[in-house]
């Protein structure tokens, strides 16, 4: 495991944004796969809609285009915004900063990044940038409530803790579980009526 560590590392540091969208991407991939497994063995209701069993066969063109455009758009996305953008506009000397860093995330960077999710899958799926506009419309309200219950947290220990060249992958692990939730809301998704 140590190997692997430095050999990472070492990718990490000659092509960081490469290194950093395969980890992504194929993170993405295994989480779409156990979204689509919880799709056909459960069916429950959560606060955000009804998650309702499906006998709907694997869709691995769903998969496909979950990595891709993790791979293309959204980890590259990711890598500008906390290893460029984030240091440069609000750099961390202290616990006082760390909060408005914080603060900025959850306000700012949350948006935007749930606005590039539906808009950009959307394109993804063929159904172009308008539905993509709509599906966010519906979905953006319930998508950053349930982002204000995982990312905060977690931000908080990656921005204070974790160095930058290692913070995006951070968020990939911890996005395993949040990429589960997203693509059940871009594919299953359902509004209580």
């Amino acid at each position: 495991m140590r190997q692997f560590g430095r050999w990472y590392a070492k990718c990490l540091k000659a092509h960081p944004l490469i290194t950093k969208s395969i980890t992504g991407s194929l993170l993405a991939v295994g989480s779409d796969l156990t979204c689509q497994t919880l799709e056909k063995r459960m069916s429950y209701h959560t606060f955000v809609g009804v998650f309702n069993k499906s006998n709907k066969p694997y869709t691995f063109e769903r998969t496909v285009r979950f990595g891709l455009f993790n791979l293309l758009v959204f980890i590259p996305s990711l890598h500008f915004y906390m290893a460029r953008l984030l240091p440069r506009i609000l750099p961390v000397k202290g616990f006082p900063s760390l909060l408005r860093k914080l603060a900025f995330d959850q306000a700012v960077g949350a948006s935007a990044f749930i606005v590039i999710f539906y808009v950009g899958m959307s394109a993804f799926e063929g159904k172009g940038v308008q539905a993509g506009a709509q599906n966010c419309k519906e979905k953006f309200w319930t998508t950053l409530k349930a982002n204000w219950i995982l990312w905060p947290a977690a931000n908080l220990l990656n921005f204070g803790l974790v160095p930058i060249q290692y913070q995006v992958l951070f968020s990939n692990l911890v996005a395993f579980a949040w990429n589960i939730y997203l693509s059940y809301m871009q594919n299953s998704y359902q509004r209580r009526s």
